[in-house]
């Protein structure tokens, strides 16, 4: 994060005598700064997919208790005393009702695959291409360094920065 930092300012981080200047800390919205329209567009389509696929957990804990609320009605109510017509009804509201939440949960579970989806795939393709372009802005700040700074830092911490 340290060298991501001198990607924003304008001065170099080694002074002569070898110490380090504290870089200035920067906003999180600053790492926009990186995202193109069609990556900021794919950040808020992803938002809205995530917050749908998150809101789709209650509405199946509701379908759960209407179809349970179902069963405990029919175990209530049936009673082998009753006339066939109403333990006919009975089994047929009952079947009626589970269909019912059958064909909703299907539903429900298709939509959060595709939410879950599309909400994976452009925060990835976002992030990616964001990460490409604070890679090159941080390679392009190193090459740029004085050669009195590749003598202080290790080669290896280059590596381990960029990566």
């Amino acid at each position: 994060m340290y060298l991501l930092q001198t990607c924003f300012n304008n001065h170099n981080t080694m002074t002569l005598s070898g110490k380090r200047r504290h870089a200035k800390s920067i906003p999180y919205y600053r790492l926009f700064s990186f995202s193109t329209t069609l990556d900021k567009f794919c950040i808020i389509i992803a938002c809205l997919c995530a917050t749908l696929s998150g809101a789709i957990n209650p509405i199946v804990m509701i379908l759960f208790g209407e179809v349970t609320g179902a069963i405990v009605n029919y175990a209530e109510t049936f009673d082998e005393s009753l006339p066939e017509q109403e333990k006919a009804k009975l089994k047929n509201d009952l079947w009626q009702e589970t269909q019912r939440f059958a064909v909703i949960s299907a539903v429900v579970g298709l939509v959060m695959v595709a939410t879950t989806y599309v909400y994976t795939v452009l925060f990835g393709y976002s992030s990616t291409n964001q990460i490409l372009k604070m890679r090159k802005a941080l390679f392009e700040k190193i090459l740029n360094q004085d050669i009195e700074w590749f003598d202080k830092n290790q080669s290896g911490e280059f590596t381990t920065t960029i990566t």
